[in-house]
């Protein structure tokens, strides 16, 4: 998967918890900053990626009208935050 391969790649310790969240399009990043504080600690700030390829589904040989306004509408996007405890309180300290 391509977040384990990133995660190597950057030399991230083994215990790196990873949660894939798939089939909720642009609300993946709203249920990631829901899931975040369960794994947010005094000591262990969390890091979110959020990631929508959606130019992978892209075929320019398919010319059906639904294919077609898919790509007009919807595109490749990435965001990145870092959410920390704050006196009991999670809270975003970084993007």
């Amino acid at each position: 998967a391509l977040d384990v391969a990133v995660i190597s790649d950057l030399g991230l310790r083994k215990d790196v918890v990873r949660v894939p969240i798939y089939q909720h399009g642009c609300a993946a990043g709203v249920v990631s900053l829901s899931l975040s504080p369960r794994f947010v600690t005094d000591t262990s700030p969390t890091l979110l990626l959020s990631l929508e390829l959606c130019s992978l589904s892209f075929f320019a040989e398919d010319v059906q009208a639904s294919a077609l306004v898919g790509a007009a509408i919807f595109a490749d996007g990435a965001a990145a935050a870092v959410v920390a405890e704050n006196g009991g309180r999670v809270r975003i300290i970084g993007s």
